[in-house]
């Protein structure tokens, strides 16, 4: 009687045993593992958004783990740049230097990247490079001259005779 059972059953699932082990899997269905979140550039947009709110809370630590999982996922100037800034804030100058000068040059054309890396070259008392890099930033964008009478992160580069008269200076005149 089992046997009988037994033998129904197997009947009765070998079509869909067939169908299984012979039917092509539709590439557009997507991932078969549903434990893992596979990120893209979207999922980096909203782990830099998350390391941003961090950041302005003063979670440091928590806000460079976010840049390297962002980074993880798509190494762009502006990640860079976030992360450059928060190494600085937290004390690592050299970390920060490295980072903001990736950052330049992935993208040139930024004048917060030049800015940034200008405020950690003062900060690592470079104050030559810090001019140089203030001075691109100021030429992409005017509006960092002007930031950098005032800004505490330049007070070393005012103090410096060439940097005090350049940023003191009415106009950018290429040297």
């Amino acid at each position: 009687m089992v046997g009988l059972v037994l033998l129904a059953v197997v009947v009765l699932l070998l079509p869909f045993g067939i169908r299984a082990a012979t039917k092509k899997r539709d590439p557009n269905r997507g991932l078969r593992w549903h434990g893992i979140r596979w990120e893209g550039a979207a999922g980096a947009d909203a782990i830099v958004e998350s390391a941003l709110a961090k950041q302005k809370a003063g979670d440091l630590a928590g806000a460079l783990a976010e840049y390297d999982r962002a980074l993880a996922l798509q190494r762009t100037a502006l990640v860079l740049n976030n992360r450059g800034c928060a190494l600085l804030a937290s004390g690592e100058v050299v970390g920060a230097v490295s980072d903001l000068r990736e950052a330049v040059t992935l993208e040139p054309e930024s004048a917060t990247a030049h800015c940034s890396l200008a405020e950690a070259l003062s900060r690592a008392g470079e104050q030559a490079a810090a001019l140089e890099s203030l001075k691109k930033a100021a030429t992409i964008d005017p509006s960092w001259r002007t930031y950098a009478r005032t800004a505490e992160a330049f007070a070393a580069l005012r103090e410096d005779a060439e940097g005090g008269r350049w940023i003191a200076g009415p106009t950018y005149r290429s040297e």
